[in-house]
């Protein structure tokens, strides 16, 4: 997801929904150590949800990347034009 919103904003076509979307972001040795307990740990099985406890939308994250990354953010527009745009795409 990460490679393609970056993708998207360098060529000015990354545009995300205005209703607050919240997400629960994971540090990478967080994710590492939660995997590796998955691995060795006997009778592990199924979907674990995974995730820091702090709170953040998606669009304050890619408000933050694509300023990270030295482009514009990303416009913000209706649902139903985004479905258009995925269903194109």
């Amino acid at each position: 997801m990460i490679d393609a919103a970056r993708w998207f904003a360098r060529h000015r076509l990354l545009g995300i929904w205005k209703e607050p979307t919240f997400i629960h972001l994971i540090s990478v040795p967080d994710f590492l150590e939660a995997t590796k307990q998955a691995i060795i740990k006997p009778n592990i099985s199924g979907i674990y949800h995974l995730g820091d406890e702090g709170q953040q939308t998606l669009q304050q994250f890619l408000d933050e990347a694509t300023k990270q990354w030295g482009y514009k953010t990303p416009r913000r527009m209706p649902v139903w034009l985004i479905r258009m745009a995925a269903g194109i795409f």
